[in-house]
C-alpha cells in the first residue's frame, strides 16, 4: 500500500500545483498585487483551485498566498497549503503543507518544511520535506519520515522514492512494525 500510496500522493501534488500555477483559469475572482514589501514580486492572497480530474473526480487546492519573482517566472512559491486529491480508484489524500516551491523550468517540486499527507484508507505520512523530481517520478527527503497505515508503521531519517514508486528506499534508523491482520468475526467462524 505505501508503494502506491506515497508516490501517488507526491506526483498529484506536483501535477496540481503545475496546472494551477500554468494552465488553470480561476474560477472566481483572485487579488493579485505587487506588494513593495516584496521586493516587487507578484503576490497572489488566497490563490485556490477546484476542479475534476480525467475520470471526474473531484480535487481542490488552496494556498494562503502564492509568491511569483519576475526574475524567476517559472518559480511560484506557496504558503499555507491545503489540497484534496483523489488517490488510487476510489481514495482521496489529504495534504497540509506550511510550504512549497513548484519549479516548472525544472519540473520540480520542493517541501522545505513539514507537511502531513493523510489518505481516506488510513494511510497518515509526516515528511519533514521532500524535493519531488516530475518528469523521473522520483521524490526524496534527507529529514525523518513517519508513516503509518492500519497494520504497518515505518519510520526514517531518510527516504527516496525512484522508478515512479516501484522503488522505495527508507534510511538511516529506520524502525519498521508490522501489526498482524485482524481477523473478523465471520472469519473465525468459518475456520472453527
Amino acid at each position: 500500500m505505501l508503494k502506491t500510496a506515497l508516490p501517488v500522493v507526491a506526483l498529484a501534488v506536483a501535477a496540481v500545483f503545475s496546472w494551477y500555477t500554468f494552465l488553470a483559469a480561476p474560477a472566481s475572482t483572485v487579488k493579485v498585487e505587487l506588494d513593495p514589501s516584496e521586493s516587487g514580486k507578484l503576490v497572489m492572497t488566497g490563490p485556490q483551485l477546484k476542479g475534476y480530474t480525467k475520470d471526474k473526480r473531484p480535487f481542490s487546492m488552496v494556498a494562503e498566498r502564492a509568491v511569483q519573482d519576475a526574475k524567476q517566472s517559472g518559480v511560484v512559491a506557496l504558503e499555507g497549503i491545503k489540497a484534496q486529491l483523489p488517490v488510487g480508484d476510489k481514495d482521496s489524500a489529504e495534504i497540509d503543507a506550511v510550504s512549497g516551491v513548484y519549479d516548472s523550468n525544472n519540473g520540480r517540486l520542493q517541501f522545505d518544511d513539514a507537511f502531513t499527507v493523510k489518505t481516506t484508507d488510513g494511510m497518515e505520512a509526516k515528511l519533514g520535506s521532500a524535493s519531488v523530481n516530475m518528469s523521473s517520478g522520483e521524490m526524496s527527503t534527507d529529514k525523518p519520515v513517519d508513516i503509518r497505515t492500519e497494520n504497518a508503521h515505518i519510520r526514517a531519517n531518510k527516504m527516496r522514492i525512484e522508478e515512479s514508486g516501484k522503488v522505495m528506499v527508507f534510511e538511516s534508523d529506520v524502525h519498521l512494525t508490522i501489526e498482524p491482520v485482524k481477523e473478523t468475526a465471520s472469519a473465525v467462524k468459518k475456520g472453527s
